[in-house]
């Protein structure tokens, strides 16, 4: 599954109702509009496609431990999407991911039978906007 099939498949309310239930409500509008420019959009081939993993941590004496199982709505736990490629061993962040290229990543199987499709563009629509709220 790309992301693209989950865009499609999934409500921008069940995605802005997990925004902020995770991440809070102030930025669901920026998020929103992101999601309706990514149904707009068509995937198209590129060349290097990245597939999307998200990893929860749990925050134990001042550490952050990858948790396995756990429940996707638990408030303590922390998301860290990350994205790789199949031709080498790096981890990519996805923030500056081209939007285009984008909606072709590929949704690990792990990350898949780990959350529900909406946490899984949830975390993802996120991840990409979120740098901008730092600045």
């Amino acid at each position: 599954m790309i992301i693209y099939d989950l865009i499609i498949m999934v409500s921008l309310n069940d995605v802005l109702e997990k925004v902020s239930h995770f991440y809070g409500s102030k930025y669901t509008n920026d998020i929103g509009n992101l999601y309706i420019e990514l149904r707009n959009l068509k995937p198209q081939k590129c060349k290097n496609i990245l597939t999307i993993e998200i990893n929860a941590f749990k925050e134990v004496n001042d550490q952050f431990v990858y948790v396995d199982n756990f429940d996707e709505n638990d408030d303590n736990l922390i998301f860290d999407v990350v994205a790789y490629s199949a031709n080498d061993t790096e981890i990519y962040s996805i923030e500056s991911a081209d939007k285009i290229d984008f909606l072709s990543y590929i949704i690990s199987f792990d990350t898949q039978r780990k959350y529900s499709k909406a946490s899984i563009l949830a975390h993802c629509l996120w991840d990409i906007t979120s740098f901008s709220y730092n600045e």
